[in-house]
């Protein structure tokens, strides 16, 4: 081997101590094979055998040694050092650093990055158990932050825990194509999702970016379970000018038509239709075998189907509110009610079933209602009691009122009234006859 210091060439194998070597020589050292230091036996064209320290305006030291020994370790300057180690028996690298000291004194580094030998990168931490632990705060000054790799099926979460404490997380299910907020102990690793929670203190927006309430949503909500409203101890739901309430009517249901105008704030309920803008203005009431019992709509009409329990039904009759009063003429009261028969039937089924339909023909309800009651036929099989309208109509027509489906009614109670008339003309009659007779026994 050939070496050149400086001007002065040396043949041969040569150790090179600090006897050959004077500060501030300049010159090349050209060495044509392997160059060992701290070892001599060198195994590759540079060995070096100890810890490294290059300086260079600043500091810079690569290690590779399974052995430490902080006493090898000085400051070069006043200024910071760091370190790149391999820790051998680990198999792990250690990214470090020293904070400013003063010149010569003895460094102590800090890991601030390792790298495993299974690959985790722990910032803050030399054990990393996932690819990526920081142990601190995080702070991203981008645009976005993106969870990537998952598959169509894959869950993925942000993960909130601590020793000792509950657990939760914001978690992507990709198999539902969801976001879920959720905590509990059981909450403590992706696909263990535990309850469900959410709680916000604020306002929140769904549709709108300036929320006016707890929960504001500017757009549809579709609910599968009951929604809860309290107030002062009263629950309510409370609508704007205009405000509806649709439920679409489709079998098995009770639709729910609720509309407000701006000057009455009316509601009504319905259930006629087969769409959404089809449902019409009326309330249905049906009992436990789904067959209707009262029914309120239009033409000031409240139809019951059925008996009726009350302990008393009043009717307007204040002298105030009535004008163009008359008596009634007995004795032509009493000739119309004798004209009059009452009568027992059976109400005829099918006929029944046209009154609940404005068009006159079954609705969509009533057939369904037809088919799932079609052996409840106790109320139509009872014999009944009663007048027939037509009969009355031609004596009292006042009496006789016509539904949209031109079906006849009678106000069984207007003929108190025409009752009480003839009663009083039949008593007028008895009265003159036991005049009459009283007057034949006085002539004998």
């Amino acid at each position: 081997m050939e070496v050149t210091l400086d001007t002065v060439t040396v043949l041969g194998r040569q150790l090179l101590g600090s006897s050959g070597y004077s500060s501030g020589s300049l010159g090349n050292f050209v060495i044509g094979g392997k160059l060992g230091i701290g070892t001599i036996n060198p195994l590759s064209t540079l060995h070096l055998v100890g810890r490294q320290t290059i300086d260079d305006s600043g500091n810079f030291e690569l290690m590779a040694n399974s052995t430490y020994n902080s006493n090898a370790d000085r400051y070069l300057n006043n200024g910071c050092a760091g370190r790149l180690e391999f820790n051998a028996p680990v198999g792990s690298w250690y990214f470090q650093t020293s904070p400013n000291g003063t010149a010569g004194s003895l460094l102590s580094y800090y890991t601030k990055m390792t790298i495993t030998n299974n690959g985790n990168v722990g910032i803050g931490t030399v054990n990393p158990a996932k690819n990526l632990e920081v142990v601190g705060e995080i702070r991203q000054s981008g645009r976005n932050l993106w969870l990537w790799g998952a598959s169509a099926n894959q869950n993925q979460a942000i993960m909130f825990s601590g020793w000792g404490v509950a657990h939760g997380g914001l978690y992507w299910r990709g198999d539902t194509k969801t976001f879920t907020l959720q905590t509990g102990d059981d909450a403590d690793y992706v696909g263990n999702y535990g309850p469900v929670n959410l709680v916000v203190t604020g306002n929140v927006g769904l549709g709108t970016s300036y929320p006016q309430a707890k929960l504001d949503v500017n757009g549809d909500i579709k609910a599968s379970g009951a929604i809860y409203a309290k107030a002062n101890g009263q629950k309510y739901f409370q609508g704007g000018d205009d405000a509806a309430l649709y439920d679409i009517n489709i079998a098995n249901t009770i639709g729910i038509f609720g509309a407000q105008d701006s000057t009455q704030g009316n509601i009504k309920l319905g259930s006629n239709g087969v769409t959404v803008t089809g449902v019409g203005g009326m309330m249905k009431v049906y009992d436990s075998n789904n067959v209707e019992r009262i029914r309120i709509w239009g033409q000031n009409t409240f139809e019951v189907w059925g008996p009726v329990w009350a302990n008393y039904f009043g009717s307007n009759s204040d002298a105030r509110l009535k004008t163009d009063i008359r008596d009634i003429q007995s004795d032509a009261t009493l000739t119309k009610l004798l004209r009059i028969k009452g009568k027992t039937y059976k109400w005829n089924k099918s006929e029944c079933k046209k009154i609940k339909t404005e068009a006159g023909a079954n609705s969509r309800e009533d057939k369904e209602e037809d088919s799932q009651n079609s052996g409840n036929d106790s109320y139509y099989d009872t014999p009944q009691i009663g007048l027939i309208a037509q009969d009355v109509e031609k004596e009292f027509p006042e009496f006789v009122h016509e539904n949209v489906n031109g079906f006849k009614g009678i106000d069984y109670s207007k003929l108190t009234v025409v009752l009480l008339e003839a009663v009083r003309a039949q008593q007028s009659k008895i009265d003159k006859l036991e005049a009459r007779l009283s007057k034949l026994e006085n002539m004998k």
